[in-house]
């Protein structure tokens, strides 16, 4: 992850809780761009919080500006959105399937073969569905393998058109494989080998 990984205070992982927070919601805030910071945040606002000792707990634990982000990126992706419900199974276990990323990514595509021939077919809309989000709806295929393909592919920005989405659950979808999707482009992954798992996926007999 490209950040500076120096050490936190309390305020500080509060300032990246914000961040976050902004980040994984429906606006346009990019974490990133503000290096994690929270816009107008005070040293005399978070003296004043009832949690503040969540957050001075956390930089005591965890000490790392980089450890701090993915604990917090774990438990939003879990839906763990309040800093009393974060928890540190939910970042054990985000912690286990990033280390594992490659050979799920494989074991994921594998089982979508199983389905269609056609990688293009997965990102194309079929009618009023969209193939490659009911996989994920329905287990076969995780968010990550989601955003590794829009890495690889490009495909979100694409494959809503012209699809019927009442109950909004593929833009839903749509939004936080845009929101996650920087988070994986950041991880030390090797995206020649994903690309070579794909072909090696689909083109084999």
């Amino acid at each position: 992850m490209t950040v500076q990984d120096v050490r936190v205070s309390g305020f500080e992982t509060w300032s990246i809780y914000m961040a976050m927070k902004l980040h994984f919601s429906e606006g346009n805030y990019d974490a990133f761009k503000f290096n994690f910071k929270g816009p107008r945040l005070k040293e005399s606002t978070f003296q004043s919080r009832r949690d503040r000792y969540f957050f001075e707990k956390l930089a005591r634990r965890y000490v790392k500006k980089k450890t701090v982000i993915e604990y917090f990126l774990a438990n939003l992706l879990s839906g763990n959105e309040w800093i009393g419900n974060m928890s540190e199974e939910a970042y054990t276990l985000w912690t286990s399937k990033i280390q594992r990323l490659q050979y799920s990514f494989k074991e994921e595509l594998t089982a979508c073969k199983s389905i269609t021939d056609n990688f293009d077919e997965l990102l194309r809309p079929r009618g009023s569905q969209i193939p490659l989000y009911d996989f994920a709806a329905s287990g076969r295929v995780s968010v990550e393998t989601l955003c590794i393909l829009d890495v690889l592919c490009n495909y979100s920005c694409r494959i809503g058109a012209g699809v019927s989405d009442p109950m909004g659950l593929y833009a839903a979808m749509t939004l936080k494989i845009n929101n996650y999707k920087p988070f994986i482009r950041n991880l030390p992954l090797q995206q020649k080998a994903f690309q070579e798992i794909v072909i090696k996926t689909f083109t084999k007999p």
